[in-house]
């Protein structure tokens, strides 16, 4: 694996920063961490090149899959309501998931940091808001771009 070296370090660093120690991969290349009741795994691609950020967000309600898809279809459409995050449906455990991918190279603290940021706030977003009557407005991409550094709890 092209990076999973510099992934490792990535985590260590991470970890040492928010007080959490030495953070590190497992045996599946993968970290499952919690921020503020938030499930976040952060995952080495199987070619190593990018690392990926995923949440599952909540279940898919079997009554009303069909408006819950075609929510997330529009969510998705140019990343509208998402900052550059997929939401998609697991479908062996009827749950929706939110994805998001960093190439390795060249990747930062700071980079890394930022780009986790930004997946919580998302992540957060979409759990508050999965279930929400869907809006024809774009206040959803609104209120993603009006959160900054400041607010991410870890």
């Amino acid at each position: 694996m092209a990076y999973k070296e510099d992934l490792q370090k990535l985590l260590k660093e991470f970890g040492t920063n928010i007080g959490l120690g030495d953070l590190s991969l497992d045996e599946d290349d993968r970290c499952n961490l919690f921020f503020d009741e938030i499930p976040v795994s952060i995952e080495l691609s199987p070619d190593g090149k990018y690392v990926y950020m995923y949440s599952y967000i909540g279940d898919v309600p079997l009554a009303d899959s069909e408006a819950l898809g075609l929510k997330l279809l529009k969510a998705n459409y140019l990343y509208l309501n998402t900052n550059k995050c997929s939401l998609g449906l697991h479908q062996v455990e009827h749950k929706v998931a939110l994805i998001c991918h960093e190439r390795m190279k060249g990747l930062e603290l700071h980079d890394f940091e930022s780009a986790l940021e930004e997946f919580i706030n998302t992540a957060e977003y979409w759990i508050k808001n999965l279930y929400a009557p869907a809006s024809t407005s774009t206040a959803g991409s609104e209120a993603l771009q009006g959160i900054d550094a400041a607010t991410m709890k870890v």
